[in-house]
């Protein structure tokens, strides 16, 4: 029974991970994008012509965290397989 429980514990955070990575950075980087091109004038707005819209600041600070997070979450798991096959 000992074992039985063991191997859950352990299944749990394999989903949870599983989870994290391949529903979570994918939807995080989606946001920073998104962020990104908040306050920037698309095809659909009208803008004097010669004139460039730039991204709102705050939009660009949450698109940099984002894909800070993102890259930092991929090189860690880099990181980890890449030590654990060389060990």
């Amino acid at each position: 029974m000992n074992q039985v429980m063991a191997a859950l514990d352990a299944g749990w955070k394999v989903l949870a991970v599983g989870l994290l990575l391949g529903a979570g950075l994918p939807t995080l980087f989606a946001l920073g994008v998104r962020a990104l091109a908040w306050g920037v004038a698309g095809d659909a707005q009208l803008t004097p012509e010669g004139v460039t819209s730039r991204p709102h600041p705050i939009g660009r600070v949450i698109a940099a965290c984002c894909s800070g997070s993102c890259c930092s979450a991929s090189l860690s798991a880099s990181a980890t397989s890449w030590r654990t096959a060389s060990a």
